[in-house]
């Protein structure tokens, strides 16, 4: 319990002061190179950012659903849990929500196969509907919050697993564009450092292989939403 609330602090510190310069690196376009394409239909890519100790990834996916439906899927952090067999989710839960800001926290329940503990995550999503007066454009992002900072929600999550891993780094974001024919443009950007002994390698492995079906979940969620 002691080295999950010092791991807490020591990530907080370390790493808020990047936060903004994080994001705007992984939002600017440039200095992506492919990792896959079309993997089950998403198309994926891999970005060093200045000062993050492991690469940012981009995944890509045309839809066809309603961009509203699906990004409201993608603010609805409650529901995230059992979306997918791939990530499964333990927990997900809203820790404060004003505006369009939302704090929650995430657990994963790592399969024991992998040999690696559970990991769990605090995190803070902004969001913004209908970019720059466009209906349907959508822009999420979120970043690591202090742990320590909401005690009870962290004694829930230590709770469920002492041995489990509080990742000392998380960005990310979703952003959903309306295209020509009814189409949307699902991007969905990652910078997250799962901590624990895992090797740098593995853990971009695990990466590129789950990232597609995080746009996938989505874009089902979203269908079962409009009924089809």
């Amino acid at each position: 319990m002691r080295f999950v609330l010092l791991l807490a602090l020591l990530s907080s510190t370390a790493y808020a002061a990047d936060g903004a310069a994080i994001l705007k690196s992984l939002n600017d376009d440039a200095g992506w190179t492919v990792v896959a394409k079309d993997a089950n239909g998403v198309d994926v890519y891999k970005k060093d950012v200045p000062g993050a100790p492991v690469p940012g990834f981009k995944g890509i996916k045309i839809v066809d659903a309603d961009p509203d439906l699906l990004f409201d899927a993608i603010l609805d952090v409650r529901s995230h849990v059992g979306l997918s067999d791939d990530i499964p989710l333990k927990k997900s839960v809203v820790i404060s929500k004003s505006g369009n800001t939302i704090d929650f926290w995430q657990y994963l329940d790592v399969p024991g196969w992998t040999l690696a503990n559970d990991r769990y995550w605090f995190a803070r999503m902004t969001f913004n509907r209908d970019v720059g007066g466009v209906d349907g454009h959508h822009v999420q992002t979120w970043s690591l919050i202090d742990a320590t900072q909401h005690p009870s929600h962290l004694a829930t999550a230590t709770a469920i697993d002492e041995d489990a891993v509080l990742t000392p780094f998380n960005y990310g974001g979703w952003e959903v564009e309306p295209m020509p024919g009814g189409k949307v443009k699902l991007t969905f950007r990652t910078l997250s450092d799962p901590g624990g002994s895992l090797p740098k390698s593995a853990q971009n492995l695990a990466t590129q292989k789950t990232l597609p079906d995080n746009l996938l979940q989505f874009e089902a969620e979203a269908k079962r939403r409009a009924g089809k």
